[in-house]
């Protein structure tokens, strides 16, 4: 009697083992057919019936996530990122979470799938990779939409799955970053800019002069020249390649490539990186290294303008005003249209003759009438140097020597020059 029963209970849990093995297998064939159905009735735009069927997939892929049988398996994480990927093709007002949430559950669940994928054929490894790259288009154009549309939280939330997806995307990166900063919220956008520079190896410029600039808000002098010092020789490296490459300015259209290519990223990128570096001594209150900086640059890249035009500005903070000018004008020299050595030139010619003017209406009548006129006409001469100098700003950037312009104009005319 003994022994029958025995035998009973032995049978009884053998089926009981034989259905958990049926109800594991069974929720991921489940979740497989309600997936097909699902596409099916997207297909023939049937959005109610796919809904519904995705939900089913849902509940039995939760199913074989939960138990421990199954949950260590590529093939069912591989099923649930294939589930909430399907989401992302259902209208957003049909479904009770975002498209935000459903994409990044689809990417952890790939590269969990990945990961546990120990097959020697990568049976899961492939198509969860082929999941993620489904997904990176849809998160990435999500991002830039977001963007446009002023939703910077959410465009970062988009940016952190493509980055999900691609861990070294540096457009994401650095998309992410700019939206943090017209959020604004710089800390933030630091992280970004800071992944870029030290995770993905970034060439670009943008990058590092933000960090630094960063650094130098917060008075850490010394790590935001750190940035500009990493940065600048791989920008110059990347510029003088860039222009190599097309052996000067080109003619027609790729002129226009040329300034995209060359001149706005690469050549304007050092530009500002070298501004961003000038600007940290600047605030630091060091300016004999400034100088020194200067000088050596000027020597390495005698055809920089810009290296001329800060010296310019080191020597014309430190009164030094005959050599501030000696400099300027060396800027206009390499480059006609440098903005600063112009507006610099000018104010000083300006604010000369300004200081005149207002010297002879402080005179009395007699001082006045034995030098006001000699005084006045030594005006109107540094006015006139002035002039030129203001007209070429305007020219450059229009509006901002505009007050000046039409300050000589009316002392040029009330005096008759």
């Amino acid at each position: 009697m003994k022994k029958a029963i025995f035998l009973f209970s032995m049978i009884a849990t053998g089926l009981v083992i034989s259905d958990l093995a049926y109800a594991q297998s069974s929720a991921i064939t489940n979740t497989h057919f309600a997936l097909q159905e699902a596409k099916e009735y997207l297909a023939n735009g049937e959005i109610d019936k796919a809904v519904a069927k995705l939900q089913t997939a849902r509940d039995n892929i939760d199913k074989a996530i939960e138990n421990e049988k199954t949950s260590g398996k590529s093939k069912t994480w591989n099923y649930r990122g294939d589930t909430y990927k399907e989401y992302l093709n259902v209208p957003q007002d049909k479904i009770e979470m975002t498209y935000m949430e459903a994409g990044k559950i689809a990417v952890e669940s790939y590269n969990t799938a990945i990961k546990l994928d120990d097959s020697k054929r990568g049976d899961y490894k492939g198509p969860a990779q082929s999941g993620k790259a489904a997904v990176y288009p849809m998160m990435f154009n999500q991002g830039i939409a977001f963007i446009n549309d002023g939703n910077f939280d959410g465009a970062m939330e988009a940016f952190d799955i493509v980055l999900l997806i691609n861990p070294t995307d540096s457009n994401a990166s650095l998309n992410a970053g700019l939206a943090a900063e017209r959020k604004p919220d710089m800390d933030r956008a630091i992280q970004y800019y800071g992944q870029m520079i030290y995770q993905q190896g970034v060439k670009d410029p943008y990058p590092y002069v933000r960090v630094a600039a960063y650094y130098t808000d917060k008075e850490e002098y010394d790590k935001g020249l750190e940035l500009i010092q990493k940065g600048l020789p791989v920008a110059k490296k990347q510029m003088l390649s860039a222009q190599k490459k097309y052996g000067g300015m080109p003619a027609g259209a790729e002129k226009e490539k040329y300034k995209t290519e060359v001149v706005d990223k690469w050549t304007g990128g050092v530009k500002d990186l070298q501004t961003t570096e000038f600007n940290i001594y600047l605030k630091a209150d060091r300016l004999d290294e400034a100088m020194a900086n200067l000088q050596s640059a000027i020597e390495t890249d005698p055809e920089n303008d810009g290296n001329y035009s800060r010296l310019g500005q080191l020597y014309d903070q430190n009164g030094d005003t005959e050599n501030a000018m000696k400099y300027y004008g060396m800027a206009i020299e390499k480059n006609p249209d440098n903005l600063d050595a112009n507006y610099n030139i000018g104010a000083f010619y300006f604010n000369r003759g300004a200081e005149k003017i207002q010297a002879t209406r402080d005179m009395d009548l007699k001082t006045y009438q034995s030098e006001g006129k000699a005084m006045e006409d030594e005006a109107v001469e540094d006015l006139k140097k002035a002039k030129p100098y203001f007209e070429k700003v305007e020219e450059l950037q229009p509006g901002v020597a505009k007050p000046q312009l039409d300050t000589i104009n009316n002392i040029l005319a009330s005096k008759g020059g």
